[in-house]
């Protein structure tokens, strides 16, 4: 069975254990987090914002994401043409869904009959909780 591919918004990986333990089920061959310099400034700007990291802290740990994790970067290059198209208010939501849906074309993601790539959202609960039931 392929590794699902997920693309998270940046509370997901809010606080910083919870980014470490999906990075690290990426490792695990759970799942293949992907993730665009966009999603990785964000979590900086938040995390040191909310005063859990440093300045410093907080680009050593994303400068670990792009070292480690380079395949699974979605490059902005990519996708820059689809976020003026994408839905929605906060610019930092339009640029993660653009990368989401260019994702899907590239990767051969199934479509819907209108020729349209299908976003399936999940909640991580649920999603995890079925991950961990197929290799029960």
């Amino acid at each position: 069975m392929p590794m699902p591919r997920v693309l998270v918004d940046t509370n997901v990986l809010f606080p910083f254990s919870v980014m470490d333990l999906m990075f690290a089920l990426t490792e695990d061959g759970i799942h293949n987090i992907l993730w665009t310099d966009a999603l990785l400034d964000e979590w900086e700007r938040v995390i040191v914002r909310s005063g859990r990291r440093s300045v410093s802290s907080a680009a050593a740990v994303t400068a670990a994401v792009r070292k480690f994790f380079p395949e699974s970067e979605v490059a902005f290059c990519d996708f820059a043409d689809l976020i003026a198209g994408m839905p929605g208010k906060d610019p930092d939501d339009r640029v993660h869904m653009a990368a989401g849906r260019q994702h899907q074309d590239a990767s051969g993601f199934p479509y819907s009959l209108t020729r349209r790539p299908m976003v399936k959202t999940f909640c991580s609960r649920w999603f995890y909780g079925q991950q961990l039931m197929v290799r029960l």
